[in-house]
């Protein structure tokens, strides 16, 4: 039986998020995870996007 050495972490959508804001990841053309929505960074009710339209 082979076990991991750590945990492997839960996906978590905010994670993913944060990491395209600090430049770890790049968008990949094939995957589309859809417009975002509700508070979600870029979504209609994110915080941070005061005065963008």
């Amino acid at each position: 039986m082979v076990r991991p050495q750590r945990a492997i972490r839960r996906f978590s959508r905010e994670r993913l998020i944060q990491q395209f804001r600090e430049g770890k990841l790049e968008r990949h053309e094939e995957i589309d995870f859809g417009d975002p929505v509700g508070d979600e960074w870029g979504g209609p009710e994110d915080p941070t996007r005061e005065g963008f339209e």
